[in-house]
């Protein structure tokens, strides 16, 4: 058999992408314009590779660059017939668009390059599996769950400056306007003059009701609000526009709120149904990353649905690389740089959870224990040395290998002393 695969570049757009296909000699096979709408163009591709394979007895395999979701209905359709199919970032493909001295920039060539990409690659360029529809489920839903998280965040920080124009202090004082409390006491009194007209008994009764702090705090909280509220006025209550303002970002947060609640049920709905399929490695996964310390239920599901298999991953460092945190290498000559930032060419929700979870292991609890003295310590001892950042995103780095260990070893996280580990294993 030839170990010299045929392979077919696919360069991506909206509507349509240009396929090429090279034979082992890179000789050009066949070219082909794909509408993604096309059942006939899609069909036409698969032939094509289906005699490929015949003519020169070897599979061929399928080299696509990730271009935001235009690339996931023809990834899905030649997936389905059992083709290999490369996902390369676009990093990649852009590293080869030199190949040429001639200068020629379009899609039929870059369709050639992409396929040329793999020769050059070979091997190192991973193969990437049909993903189970709740895999897949489960990526969009914790990626919208995200989106919603940060577009509330905006708007609790434009509620935040609008409260310091009104009732300067109350964050600080009173009620973190996030919480509940806070949010119900400015949706129903939303300005200083607002708050003197309120009947005592209702807005004592409200501020007890949503902190569940009894009545004897929530008049203390009131005095003081009111002495508050006096103040303002008199140094020159704003527009009474503000109030508008005010209320209507209350009611998009309360909104967006709702809808995250929807969401986080949805996944747990989601990891519950896979838990109790023939096939639970995404909940099993989930199970395994939830007992890190530090790692709560949404980092795990964020962690599982950004890795997906990680079986598909060859080791720890293939995964700190997938993820972003590999450190870049600059060296030319007798030249060695020394000043070397992570590569962050993965995915930025991995580090985002990342960066959450470490922070966390590092910290000291309520009683003023460490979280993870282990952790805590390499942390402390590389702020020796190294900027406090940088001692964090060794924390990261040191993470995702225990991640990678639980989830190959199929096995819940211990919290154990370094040296008895490495006891453990030398046993």
């Amino acid at each position: 058999m030839n170990t010299i695969r045929p392979v077919a570049g696919i360069d991506v757009a909206k509507e349509f992408s240009e396929f090429c296909l090279l034979a082992p000699d890179n000789s050009v096979l066949a070219t082909l314009t794909i509408r993604h709408n096309s059942p006939q163009d899609i069909e036409k591709a698969v032939k094509l590779l289906q005699k490929s394979e015949k003519d020169f007895g070897c599979s061929p395999i399928v080299i696509m660059e990730s271009t935001g979701h235009y690339h996931k209905i023809l990834f899905h359709a030649l997936t389905q017939r059992e083709i290999d199919v490369v996902i390369v970032n676009p990093i990649q493909s852009d590293s080869i668009k030199n190949l040429d001295v001639r200068k020629v920039k379009n899609d039929k060539w870059d369709a050639r390059r992409l396929a040329l990409l793999y020769r050059i690659k070979g091997e190192s360029l991973r193969t990437v599996s049909v993903t189970a529809s709740d895999w897949a489920a489960l990526k969009d839903l914790i990626r919208q769950y995200y989106v919603v998280l940060d577009e509330m965040t905006a708007h609790k920080l434009r509620l935040r400056s609008l409260v310091d124009r009104v009732l300067l202090g109350f964050e600080e004082d009173f009620f973190q306007i996030s919480s509940v409390t806070g949010l119900a006491v400015l949706k129903a009194y939303p300005s200083a003059k607002a708050i003197l007209h309120a009947r005592k008994a209702t807005l004592v009764k409200l501020i007890a009701h949503t902190s569940h702090k009894g009545l004897q705090k929530a008049q203390l909280k009131y005095e003081a609000l009111r002495k508050t509220a006096q103040t303002m006025l008199e140094l020159g209550d704003p527009s009474e526009h503000l109030a508008l303002i005010i209320r209507s970002e209350i009611t998009l947060i309360e909104d967006l709120q709702a809808v995250q609640e929807t969401i986080l049920q949805a996944i747990e709905a989601l990891v519950e149904k896979n838990r109790n399929s023939d096939q639970p490695a995404m909940a099993r996964s989930i199970d395994l990353l939830d007992s890190i310390m530090g790692i709560g239920f949404i980092s795990a599901a964020t962690f599982t649905a950004e890795f997906g298999d990680v079986a598909s991953f060859k080791s720890a460092q293939s995964l700190t690389a997938f993820s972003g945190l590999d450190a870049s290498v600059k060296q030319s000559g007798k030249f060695k740089g020394s000043r070397n930032r992570i590569s962050k060419r993965g995915s930025r929700l991995i580090r985002r959870a990342l960066f959450h979870v470490a922070s966390a292991n590092i910290r000291t609890n309520k009683n003023n224990r460490p979280n993870n003295p282990y952790m805590q310590a390499f942390y402390q001892k590389k702020c020796q040395s190294k900027p406090k950042m940088v001692a964090l995103v060794a924390v990261m780095h040191k993470l995702l290998f225990v991640m990678y260990a639980v989830i190959r070893d199929q096995r819940p996280f211990e919290l154990r002393d370094p040296k008895e580990h490495a006891a453990r294993l030398a046993a």
